[in-house]
């Protein structure tokens, strides 16, 4: 039984050449050269394609059982879903996403993030001046920071007083 290639000499060619032309095909794709994996991609494409289009046809003949057809359309249906990943694999290669690089996971309902400080770098020092951090701000300085003002006392209001010693009830231990 022999193979049929539409590439001349192929199951005869050389070990060694074929090496060197892998060797060759890697050096071109690390240096950036997609080309050859492009064209790859593109052939298994219409390879699938074809072969989809022959499995719907015999699957649509008229002298075709049902059980006959149902594994057709089976198998055309799986060569036509490998050709959609085929092409997608292929716009991946020709147009790579961007990569997005996450520093963070936000698993606490409230969690300060601060971004921008190196992992493992201390905090940078604070200067106090004029006592402890929390005391309250006063001065000429931090006048602006609270614009409101003193508001005056709530007056009286009867309805809600405390019940007098004359509305009580008189057993005290209820």
């Amino acid at each position: 039984m022999s193979c049929k290639s539409s590439t001349p000499g192929f199951w005869n060619a050389d070990v060694n050449a074929l090496n060197a032309e892998i060797g060759q095909q890697v050096a071109d794709v690390n240096s950036g050269d997609m080309s050859r994996p492009e064209a790859m991609l593109l052939a298994q494409a219409h390879t699938l394609d074809a072969i989809f289009n022959k499995m719907l046809r015999r699957a649509s003949g008229d002298k075709v059982a049902i059980a006959s057809a149902e594994k057709l359309l089976g198998l055309a249906f799986k060569a036509q879903s490998q050709c959609r990943t085929t092409l997608q694999t292929l716009v991946d290669v020709k147009y790579p996403r961007q990569a997005t690089f996450i520093r963070q996971a936000n698993i606490a309902n409230q969690q300060q993030v601060n971004n921008g400080v190196p992992v493992g770098a201390p905090a940078p020092a604070r200067e106090v001046s004029g006592g402890t951090p929390n005391q309250l701000l006063t001065g000429a300085d931090h006048a602006a920071l609270d614009s409101r003002g003193t508001e005056a006392a709530i007056g009286a209001d009867s309805h809600l007083a405390a019940v007098e010693v004359l509305h009580r009830t008189e057993d005290a231990g209820r």
